[in-house]
């Protein structure tokens, strides 16, 4: 499955769509380059977080693939 958030901003909306689809391929759009920022490090406490706690992980191994972060 693939994601595109248009205005997708500093990323939280996409934490919480990729915490129910953890292995789709997920890209976020913003203008604002300082929000690009701050979704890229929204992703990777998710993914820490995720690495960590989410009983998927652990049993199936599944792992976040890391967001893609484009500005326009």
């Amino acid at each position: 499955m693939k994601v595109l958030e248009v205005g997708g901003g500093t990323g939280r909306f996409m934490t919480f769509f990729r915490d129910n689809y953890p292995q789709a391929d997920a890209t976020l759009l913003d203008l604002n380059p300082f929000f690009l920022q701050e979704a890229g490090k929204n992703d990777r406490y998710f993914r820490k977080f995720f690495n960590r706690q989410d009983s998927r992980a652990k049993n199936d191994k599944v792992e976040p693939s890391e967001l893609k972060v484009v500005q326009g």
